[in-house]
């Protein structure tokens, strides 16, 4: 997948547009919990590779960037949202994407990975922040 989407929606229509049918049938099938573990090693390293979604070098890709806006700077988070809101796409389910977001923040102020959380992410938007602000204060996160 040399082509490089500028969002999750294209991400996903990209997705779409290079797998077989019969996989994205088969996988749409599995539980959402698990969908996104069968494929984090295969299609997810040249997903994260091909798609530059490690973040490494001066120049940043698209998908990457548009990342940062919603408060995600790791390889491994992004490419888990991109198949989890695949999943959830191919069962006509709503992304909801800031409740994904919430999950990886969650995670990585427990480990106190403070370079993985929205104030330290540089490009991350306002809306983001204030969410991610709000998430802290409610005790959400």
């Amino acid at each position: 997948m040399k082509e490089n989407p500028k969002n999750i929606d294209e991400a996903i229509e990209l997705f779409k547009k290079h797998a077989k049918a019969e996989d994205l049938q088969k996988w749409a099938k599995e539980p959402e919990e698990s969908a996104g573990v069968s494929i984090h090693h295969g299609s997810g390293t040249a997903l994260r590779n091909d798609w530059g979604l490690w973040g490494v070098g001066e120049d940043k890709t698209d998908i990457y960037l548009w990342f940062n806006t919603i408060g995600i700077a790791m390889g491994d988070d992004l490419s888990a949202i991109i198949f989890k809101s695949l999943h959830r796409h191919l069962n006509n389910k709503p992304l909801d994407l800031q409740e994904q977001v919430k999950e990886y923040w969650k995670h990585w102020r427990e480990y106190k990975a403070s370079e993985y959380l929205p104030p330290n992410i540089p490009g991350c938007s306002q809306e983001y922040l204030d969410l991610y602000n709000k998430a802290v204060e409610a005790g959400e996160i």
